[in-house]
């Protein structure tokens, strides 16, 4: 017999179903070893979540789409209405490089178990339903853990290179907490950490995509 579902279910399934269409699948998803054509390139299918290697040159920085006019809004128009300049400029942005978090750890706390995921795109050719060849984006899923140590509070960032991914590096930034009003309120010792991935790989002029990370996440465990 069928059940509806309650409210959570439905938010949830929503949920879902927004990020792998703005962001892409994740680790254990049944598309997690998804086929694109590969007539459009993944940072065309996908809306965000992909890291852009940090050396891009600017033009290759930005979405290309985005000096495409929407409508043409007259240099005279009112109060109520932009005019087209200031519409670009709104909407001009880049592309990250870098994602992260930060929080706060005990003073008993040595080290951090980093575990970062994302998805590489190749160009391949696949046997289609008719017999024939098939060019397509693949999607190859990686994971990678990289210990941190930690003790350096105050000093420069760690730089640590993420194994076997082509140019992905952890930055991690090791603070002690000393302000005066928090004394009382979180145990002494305590550290704030800020733990980011960044893409270092090479640009690749022709295809830039295969130098993206795509759908990172970046997991911390104490």
């Amino acid at each position: 017999m069928f059940s509806p579902a309650d409210s959570l279910e439905v938010r949830a399934r929503l949920v879902e179903a927004l990020k792998l269409d703005l962001v892409g699948p994740w680790a254990g998803h049944a598309l997690a070893e998804e086929r694109l054509p590969v007539w459009v390139r993944p940072s065309n299918w996908y809306l965000t979540g992909f890291l852009i290697p940090s050396g891009s040159p600017p033009d290759r920085s930005a979405d290309a789409d985005e000096d495409d006019d929407v409508g043409i809004v007259p240099d005279s128009a009112g109060l109520a209405e932009e005019s087209t300049e200031e519409r670009k400029a709104a909407k001009k942005g880049r592309f990250p490089s870098s994602m992260g978090l930060s929080f706060l750890v005990s003073a008993e706390t040595r080290k951090l178990e980093v575990r970062v995921r994302w998805g590489d795109y190749q160009q391949t050719e696949v046997t289609g339903e008719d017999g024939k060849p098939v060019s397509v984006w693949q999607r190859n899923p990686r994971e990678k853990t990289v210990i941190a140590a930690l003790g350096r509070a105050g000093a420069d960032p760690v730089v640590r290179d993420v194994p076997d991914s082509g140019g992905l590096q952890l930055s991690l930034v090791e603070r002690q907490i000393t302000a005066e009003e928090l004394r009382n309120r979180i145990p002494p010792g305590t550290r704030s950490v800020s733990v980011f991935v960044v893409n270092r790989r090479a640009p690749v002029k022709k295809e830039p995509d295969l130098a993206y990370a795509f759908q990172a996440e970046v997991e911390v465990h104490t």
